[in-house]
């Protein structure tokens, strides 16, 4: 039940933000298209249903997918109960002493924009993934699902489910800008990030006339 109710609206809110980036982005969605090609050929097979090996050979719109949920993450708040007396320090030397049972909340929509985790972290740049992280960033600069004993139930799962989706929707289509990129941050931060203002792309099959 959890990951049918709530991994339906974060899936959708995710590829809300993948298309118009991607749009404003060409080389990005160049980028994408190519390695869908490279991976399904360009035959009369082109269309077919990715198998999973098909998926783990998305490189690029895998690192698409988590350079999107790091400027949109879908769960932009988390919300954590400090278990014992702690003491938290920022940036000044100032720490601040948090007691047992005090509600505490991590903004990853902040958080993924700190420039000492993420060098120039306003920019839409899937190269960051396309590399191996593992051990070069602090373990929590990065938290699309959470950390930890209460992370996402669906941290495997979604980003299979995104994969499968927009490799579909990209292999049949192209998509042209309709937004700005400052129409994509006007976003309320709930218990899943939602765009203020319709989202929209112009879309047209790939290799034909505008739809």
């Amino acid at each position: 039940m959890n990951l049918l109710m709530a991994g339906t609206e974060t899936t959708a809110v995710t590829i809300s933000y993948v298309l118009p980036l991607l749009a404003l982005h060409p080389e990005w969605q160049d980028a994408a298209h190519q390695e869908l090609k490279d991976v399904f050929g360009e035959g009369d097979d082109y269309l077919r249903a990715p198998s999973l090996a098909d998926l783990g050979r998305l490189r690029v719109l895998e690192s698409i997918i988590k350079e999107t949920l790091r400027l949109f993450p879908t769960v932009p708040v988390l919300p954590r109960v400090a278990t014992e007396d702690i003491w938290l320090s920022g940036g000044s030397a100032e720490r601040v002493s948090v007691p047992k049972g005090t509600l505490l909340f991590v903004l990853p929509f902040l958080t993924h924009r700190l420039p000492q985790f993420f060098q120039d972290p306003q920019r839409f740049d899937p190269s960051r993934f396309l590399e191996d992280r593992v051990g070069k960033e602090h373990a929590c600069s990065y938290l699309p699902f959470g950390l930890g004993a209460r992370n996402c139930v669906g941290s495997q799962y979604a980003p299979l489910q995104l994969k499968v989706y927009l490799a579909d929707i990209l292999r049949r289509f192209r998509f042209l800008p309709c937004n700005r990129r400052e129409d994509l941050e006007d976003s309320a931060l709930s218990f899943s990030l939602s765009p203020i203002k319709p989202v929209r792309v112009s879309c047209m099959p790939v290799d034909g006339p505008k739809a």
